[in-house]
């Protein structure tokens, strides 16, 4: 029944529309940054600084919307090249493949995190609409909070302050901020799914 709905859902037009405006977006990117291709996208550092120097970098760059999309217009616009990250040495095909893996698990770990709130908030809101509402308020207050520069001591302690951490792998930082960023998204999954465990154990089971 699972299959058949998902199935189902994948394979609507809308659906399959959102999925191609997804992919497109890295492939508009890569259109509009193709006169910098094997050099430095204009003033810009880091990940996206580096996005034209080759298809790796630029399907890096695009891998907050879709990794298909970045690679297939990076391949075609700049080539399949080195990793090239400004300021440090070129990574090989190997230690790039290393670096995704471990920014893909890196943000799964990020999304465990707000994914163990959602569930805390679940069983202390009576509607599953109300906790989800509630979840993407907590996601977007966080987010302004941590926009506020005055307000540091504060965002440090939000989970989405180390949301991004994992594009430090494809700079010269590398790992160095990872491990704090670790430290905050388990010690927040720790906290939630604690606290969900007390609430089970204390909730009535005939309610």
């Amino acid at each position: 029944m699972l299959r058949v709905e998902l199935t189902t859902q994948l394979l609507r037009i809308r659906t399959l529309i959102a999925l191609a405006c997804l992919a497109a977006v890295p492939a508009l990117a890569a259109f509009a940054t193709a006169s910098h291709a094997g050099h430095r996208n204009g003033d810009q550092g880091g990940l996206f600084g580096a996005a034209t120097y080759s298809a790796l970098n630029h399907t890096m760059a695009s891998l907050q919307f879709i990794l298909m999309g970045g690679l297939l217009s990076g391949l075609a616009l700049f080539g399949w090249h080195p990793f090239r990250i400004i300021g440090a040495a070129d990574l090989t095909g190997g230690a790039a493949a290393d670096r995704v893996l471990a920014a893909t698990g890196y943000t799964l770990l990020c999304m465990l995190g707000i994914a163990a709130i959602a569930f805390l908030l679940a069983l202390l809101l009576p509607q599953g609409a109300e906790a989800l509402a509630a979840t993407v308020a907590f996601v977007v207050a966080a987010s302004v909070l941590n926009g506020q520069a005055h307000l540091h001591d504060v965002a440090v302690i939000l989970p989405v302050h180390y949301w991004q951490t994992w594009t430090d792998l494809f700079t010269p930082a590398g790992t160095a901020h990872l491990s704090t960023g670790i430290v905050a998204q388990t010690a927040t999954i720790a906290l939630a799914t604690g606290i969900a465990i007390l609430v089970l154990r204390r909730r009535d089971p005939a309610a």
